[in-house]
């Protein structure tokens, strides 16, 4: 009988740690998180102006320090979309700390990074992951289609009302 009530008990806990992560999820709320770049400022305010206008609250946050994003969950958020610089191939370190500890949420992350040359991006954690050249005349046509990816992630994501 106790092993039956320990096994409950821990159903239960599992159940109610699943719920309340999702519970903490703003509706309609997009994180959008970029270092201090020209090319990559004009995208996320290109992509802000554009949710914004489809009622979307967004969270703009400059990650090229590391800090601010550590400070944030993907739970708290519909979508992520982060961008940041590739160097030597690479994603930033406290881009793929981050996106460990996010993991969970992989599904409504999308990874941005910008190169000059052609590499795969890899992450040890499976999130949509996109690239582009940093070209500042590319930016409207790229934050819209950014957007219509964060949309559809958002539409995913929410729960449909009970009748």
């Amino acid at each position: 009988m106790n092993k039956i009530y320990g096994f409950f008990v821990l159903l239960m806990m599992i159940v109610f740690s699943a719920f309340t992560e999702d519970a903490t999820i703003q509706k309609n709320s997009v994180l959008l998180s970029f270092e201090d770049t020209k090319f990559k400022k004009g995208l996320i305010k290109e992509m802000k102006n554009l949710l914004e206008k489809d009622g979307i609250t967004v969270v703009v946050v400059n990650h090229t320090n590391g800090d601010s994003l550590a400070q944030l969950a993907a739970t708290d958020f519909n979508a992520v979309f982060i961008t940041n610089s590739g160097i030597n191939s690479k994603v930033r370190p406290w881009v793929l700390d981050w996106l460990n500890k996010n993991e969970r949420s992989a599904s409504r992350i999308i990874l941005h990074t910008t190169q000059i040359r052609k590499w795969e991006v890899k992450t040890p954690v499976k999130v949509d992951a996109i690239t582009s050249a940093s070209k500042n005349g590319k930016v409207k046509s790229l934050a819209a289609e950014y957007s219509m990816k964060l949309k559809t992630i958002i539409k995913s994501s929410q729960v449909p009302s009970p009748q």
